[in-house]
């Protein structure tokens, strides 16, 4: 009886404390808490830095105050800030201190903040700490409080919000695992707030984006469907496509797309999720009619200039380069407005324009622009004003906080292009340099450089621009010598920078390392369907065939001399240097050798160990890392037939047709007396009736 009424006696004590710290938090933080719930997050910040500055580490709000700063650095993307402000609370919290039941909020918000900051293994951990103190409902939350006091209402109103559920918390850290590429325990995790909130289509989907990326198809697209059964949404479709696009399923995979599109026509993505599959097939007219329905932006004219660069539709290309590169012109003066009370008040200065070196400041009133009077301005009629065309003068009367009089400041308009633009001049560039144009391909290059020197495109623009200026003396005006250019694209490994790197080298006299170079190629580069691609990689051979030619007088010395094995390692470097038909007649010519000169074709040891690799991911059914390790054996026996064989087998595992194709005609022509020849050729045929339906 006593323990109970002692326990009861606690329970009332602990309603009261609480209530009355809430009514204080009420008293003291409502502004603040207005403020950042308005996304006033300036007006928070500096609110509760006042009141973090007043608790100290000892106040019964200090942990609170923190914790409540903390989160308006977050809300306006201070991440740095936010992570140590919201890092505070646990590391001062004592007995008698505010917590209002947020300790998992805590550790929720420090987590998006480490999350948000790219610290994933630490939101990793705030998040799953945050899960075992959270609420399945947090709207429950304050409910065993007596609801007749009006600290409970404003509690639920501005905490409530605040307080993650536990799926919630399982779903972030489920998040940052598979950010950090952690897909298994992502997996493990996800299933925590499914075994919770079985319902939640958010959750199921993010299962499905986990079991694409460890291979598991059937299971992922199972899951994305049940997100679609919950939800019908254009982002649940899109998963689900990418899931069919993965496994090369690509007609499947465009008719999600679609009907993601038909839920959110407004949406770029979807457009682009299809235009990518059509360039990837080489299919670039349907890729720009998708382009051509979509939403304008700088990101779809991208894209549809490479669409017509793959076409051969170079004019359209640099048609559409031009129209791009003035979109990213601004003229004016440099300042961005915003009214307030009824004035044009300045809200940003854009570096480099008259306004910044005249001393124009955020939070400056306008309130006269050539002599008129700016009251009841709109926003619109201001812009105009302020930014007229290039080379006009602009009166503007300043009034400034602190300041009694007002400023009287003349700016003359001037333009100036974004470095955005860096990357359509740098497209631009190489059209021209293969189109011929030769000096305008230099100075668009540049143009490139000179904006964004970090650029891919302005980089291996300026690169390629070397090359046509051949070996002048490097100058800072004509923009320097061959040996500039390597610089710029070595260690590239984009296939284009490779390109043009080999023809680099070769110019440059070095023709074993630009055939080495080369070499690197992936064969579906080369091979592909893009007539932008092509016509580099022709010159990238027609600069090498002074070294196919020396190639082929050694290898004709050697078999003549009946040395064979040193002229099938001389035949493993020209097979990547000639056309796809040439290199056809190598293999037919070397099942012919095979034949005559078998130990001459022995198989590494070195090449074994990757095969061996391969054949234990094929059984684990991890076909798409069992096809690369058949591809590092082939940079080692590139003439071993087993190899191709297998390699085509994993290719249909995958329905990868055109590399099974490629690789079993590779098997059948160095070993062409198989007594399986005709069923294997059989199966070819098969295959490539279903890459024609992979393609409609």
């Amino acid at each position: 009886m006593k323990a109970r009424y002692f326990q009861r006696a606690f329970f009332v004590s602990f309603l009261v404390l609480a209530l009355s710290l809430a009514s204080l938090a009420e008293t003291k933080y409502r502004q603040g808490l207005d403020a950042l719930y308005a996304g006033r997050y300036d007006e928070a910040i500096a609110f509760f830095k006042k009141q973090v500055e007043k608790e100290k580490d000892t106040g019964e709000l200090a942990c609170h105050a923190s914790f409540l700063l903390g989160l308006s650095y977050y809300k306006n993307g201070q991440y740095a800030e936010a992570i140590t402000y919201l890092k505070r609370p646990m590391e001062i919290h004592k007995q008698g201190m505010a917590i209002y039941r947020l300790d998992d909020a805590w550790n929720f918000w420090l987590g998006r903040a480490y999350f948000d900051n790219q610290q994933l293994k630490e939101a990793i951990s705030c998040f799953i700490e945050a899960a075992s103190s959270s609420l399945v409902k947090p709207e429950t939350k304050y409910d065993d409080f007596p609801p007749t006091y009006h600290q409970v209402k404003f509690m639920k109103q501005y905490y409530i919000p605040l307080a993650p559920s536990v799926g919630d918390c399982y779903f972030w850290a489920a998040l940052a695992q598979y950010s950090n590429g952690q897909y298994e325990e992502s997996v493990s995790t996800i299933n925590k707030a499914l075994n919770v909130y079985p319902r939640n289509p958010r959750f199921q989907v993010h299962l499905a984006a986990c079991l694409r990326e460890l291979k598991k198809y059937d299971e992922a697209i199972a899951a994305a469907r049940k997100a679609l059964e919950l939800q019908t949404s254009g982002q649940n479709y899109r998963i689900l496509g990418s899931i069919y696009r993965a496994q090369n399923d690509y007609r499947q995979a465009i008719e999600a797309y679609k009907s993601a599109i038909g839920l959110e026509p407004d949406n770029v993505d979807n457009y682009l999720d299809i235009a990518r599959i059509y360039m990837s097939e080489g299919k670039y007219s349907e890729a720009e009619d998708i382009l051509n329905k979509a939403p304008a932006s700088h990101t779809v004219n991208h894209y549809l200039t490479q669409c017509l660069m793959g076409s051969g539709n170079f004019d359209g290309a640099v048609s559409t380069c031009n129209r791009e590169i003035q979109s990213f012109v601004l003229t004016g003066t440099g300042l961005e407005i915003t009214i307030v009370d009824k004035y044009p008040q300045v809200s940003s200065v854009r570096d480099t324009f008259p306004a910044k070196k005249s001393g124009i400041q955020p939070g400056d009133r306008i309130v006269s622009i050539n002599g008129q009077s700016t009251r009841g301005l709109s926003a619109e009629a201001v812009h105009q004003a302020i930014n007229p065309a290039s080379g006009t003068v602009v009166n503007l009367g300043i009034e400034r906080k602190g300041l009694k009089q007002t400023l009287n400041v003349s700016l003359t308009s001037e333009s100036r292009i974004q470095t955005t633009a860096a990357l359509f001049y740098g497209m631009k560039s190489l059209i021209l340099g293969l189109q011929g144009n030769l000096e305008g391909a230099a100075k668009e290059a540049r143009n490139a450089y000179a904006l964004d020197p970090d650029n891919v495109w302005a980089r291996r623009a300026l690169g390629f621009s070397r090359v046509i200026e051949g070996s002048k003396p490097a100058e800072p005006a004509s923009g320097g010598n061959l040996e500039e250019a390597i610089k710029i694209l070595s260690g590239a490994t984009d296939s284009l920078d490779r390109t043009i790197l080999a023809i680099v080298y070769a110019r440059a006299g070095n023709l074993q390392k630009a055939a080495e170079t080369f070499a690197l190629l992936p064969e579906e580069f080369i091979q592909v369907r893009n007539a932008f691609y092509h016509g580099y990689v022709e010159l990238a051979l027609e600069a090498l065939q002074p070294y196919v030619g020396q190639k082929k007088e050694k290898i004709k010395a050697l078999e003549s001399n009946n040395q064979f094995r040193e002229a099938l390692g001389e035949y493993a470097l020209l097979i990547r240097l000639c056309p796809e038909q040439e290199a056809s007649q190598m293999r037919k010519h070397l099942g012919q050798l095979r034949k005559s000169q078998p130990g001459v074709f022995d198989f590494p040891e070195e090449a074994r160990k990757y095969v061996l690799r391969a054949e234990v991911l094929s059984e684990g059914k991890n076909f798409a890392r069992a096809l690369n390790e058949y591809r590092e054996a082939l940079k080692i026996a590139p003439f071993v037939p087993d190899i191709h064989r297998a390699m085509a087998l994993t290719a249909e595992s995958l329905k990868d047709y055109k590399q099974a194709i490629k690789s079993l005609t590779a098997y059948l022509e160095l070993n062409p007396d198989d007594p399986e020849a005709r069923t294997l050729k059989d199966k070819i045929i098969k295959w490539e009736f279903l890459l024609e339906e992979q393609k409609k």
